[in-house]
């Protein structure tokens, strides 16, 4: 524990000491190097004024910036850290492939197993249900203009 701390603390004086060394106006000389690797474990006081510098040396010319500097430009503002780290770590694609297709799996066996288990033809679509619908809709004077319960009606109503 006592020697990560070190290390963390070694980086962020590096980190300080860079930034001391560069100029406020824009200069080929990068302020911080290799900001990526660094970023991570420097703290937060340590970060807002790497970003403070970075944001004072765009103010210029750009095409006075090194590529050093525009690279840790970039990180700091859009770079893979924080809520934009990515999710899934290298190596996962095959693990959420497997978990996809098992997954997808598992819902056509569900609905496989639902229409061997579920009988095809309702109750409601039998002949005597159809018929007794048809007595039922008579005596209820169901659609008297133009329906079942209507004068001169031919058809068969319910029954299909």
């Amino acid at each position: 524990m006592l020697r990560s701390s070190r290390v963390i603390s070694l980086g962020a004086q590096t980190l300080r000491m860079q930034l001391r060394r560069s100029t406020t106006a824009a200069s080929s000389a990068p302020v911080i190097s290799q900001v990526e690797a660094k970023w991570a474990e420097t703290p937060e006081t340590s970060r807002a004024e790497i970003v403070a510098k970075l944001d004072e040396l765009m103010k210029n010319d750009w095409h006075k910036l090194s590529t050093e500097d525009k690279r840790a430009a970039f990180y700091v503002h859009y770079g893979n850290y924080g809520p934009r780290a990515p999710i899934s770590q290298k190596g996962d694609g095959l693990k959420i492939f497997l978990y996809t297709s098992a997954i997808v799996g598992l819902s056509l066996i569900t609905t496989y197993a639902a229409s061997v288990l579920i009988p095809r033809e309702s109750r409601t679509l039998t002949k005597e249900w159809m018929e007794k619908s048809n007595e039922i809709a008579l005596a209820e004077k169901a659609n008297p203009i133009t329906g079942i319960s209507s004068e001169g009606y031919t058809g068969k109503g319910f029954v299909q």
